[in-house]
């Protein structure tokens, strides 16, 4: 899954002015005449409803908006360079890179937010194009009759972004490599991940749509898996670090726990030990959650204990009574514990209807994230060093008239 891009884009240059007169047979000393330039294009991120990935733009480095063209004469003024609209999936982030150097070493203050596509109709300004010149018709004075001078174009903007998709789900997944979350997601939605009896079986995130309630009353919501955690996979360990990203828009996080086959299926183990094991991946993945980002751990949940075939009745009440009160009750968590069986899909419609129920309290996640098209600069020609005013004879182009 292609969910990072780094490239440049360039706006158009602004098309120069024209220096020009008018020469007829009836009007010999016709006046100025030359046209003004065309106004660059401007490069812009657009959703594109259609797109989940950031495949178009792997491999690429560079992008450029059309530039405008010169005046003419006979007042007549340049086309304006076409813009330039970069497609990319809902939910991607747009950052600006000010140091390429240090943000490729892992710095991630080398970068600015410019902002984000939320919405299918989003389209947001990344460089703007130069404006174009003005044509010498414009200097025409009561002094100055004649005038030789004319406008350059203003130079066009230009950025070093960095791309990064993150999924818009409702749920997303989190746990330990083998904890069962693929077989989980198979039977709470319709998709179809790879599901093996090893770990590290998903490579990728994968997305599902779990439905609840009738026919005529149907909620439908969208469940994220992202590859198996492991302990220091915040810093780098494993796969689930690179993928964290895309629970971060999740309103709900589920903590799917397993026992520790080896100690289940001994029935010699006391149910403690069995306990201890579960609490285990549950420090692990909350320490992992607050490495990559202390936000998550403020996040509504919902703790499944997985697997509860492998356990005896009395055992996995005790199991469910220890983990109750060592995370939600002890913690003052927002969430629920609920046992379930992938396998045997027991406790599934419960963990459905937990899930639901939780959601309804908690409809909207709110983010500190605004678009910031308004704070990107309008480049002008007198924002160019030296004076953007220039002669046909400064540029070299002087002719005797």
């Amino acid at each position: 899954m292609v969910d990072t891009s780094f490239f440049i884009v360039k706006a158009g240059k602004g098309g120069d002015g024209r220096a020009t007169f008018r020469r007829e047979k009836y009007a010999p000393k016709g006046g100025p005449n030359g046209g003004d330039g065309g106004n660059g294009g401007s490069v812009y991120i657009v959703a594109d409803a259609h797109k989940n990935t950031l495949r178009d733009y792997a491999g690429k480095t560079f992008f450029q908006a059309e530039n405008g063209e010169p005046g003419q004469k006979q007042q007549k003024s340049g086309n304006n360079g076409d813009d330039l609209e970069l497609k990319v999936p809902v939910g991607t982030v747009i950052w600006e890179v000010t140091d390429e150097k240090a943000f490729k070493a892992g710095d991630k203050s080398a970068r600015t937010l410019v902002g984000e596509i939320m919405d299918a109709d989003d389209r947001l300004l990344v460089a703007k194009g130069g404006l174009g010149g003005r044509g010498n018709v414009h200097f025409k004075s009561s002094t100055n009759r004649t005038p030789l001078e004319y406008e350059i174009g203003g130079a066009p903007q230009e950025k070093k972004l960095f791309l990064e998709l993150k999924l818009l789900a409702d749920i997303g997944f989190v746990g330990l490599p083998n904890a069962g979350k693929s077989t989980l997601l198979s039977v709470l939605t319709d998709a179809k991940p790879k599901v093996a009896d090893y770990p590290f079986t998903t490579l990728e995130p994968h997305l599902g749509v779990m439905s609840v309630g009738g026919d005529k009353e149907t909620t439908r919501y969208v469940v994220a898996d992202v590859p198996g955690l492991i302990e220091a996979a915040s810093a780098g360990k494993g796969l689930g670090h690179q993928f964290l990203r895309h629970i971060e828009r999740c309103r709900l996080l589920v903590y799917v726990l397993a026992p520790n086959e080896t100690l289940a299926y001994d029935a010699d183990t006391p149910v403690e030990k069995v306990t201890d094991s579960v609490m285990e991946q549950w420090n692990t993945l909350r320490t992992e959650l607050e490495n990559y980002n202390p936000e998550l751990l403020e996040r509504p949940v919902v703790i499944v204990l997985n697997k509860q075939d492998m356990l005896a009745e009395a055992d996995r009440q005790a199991l469910l009574q220890a983990v109750q009160a060592k995370t939600v009750e002890k913690a003052d968590i927002d969430g629920e514990v609920v046992t379930t069986s992938a396998i045997t899909q027991e406790g599934i419609e419960e963990l459905k209807n937990t899930l639901h129920e939780m959601l309804l309290q908690h409809p909207t996640l709110e983010t500190a994230v605004e678009t910031a098209e308004d704070s990107i600069p309008v480049y002008t020609p007198e924002d160019d060093v030296g004076k953007p005013v220039l002669t046909r004879k400064e540029v070299g182009n002087w002719r005797k008239l």
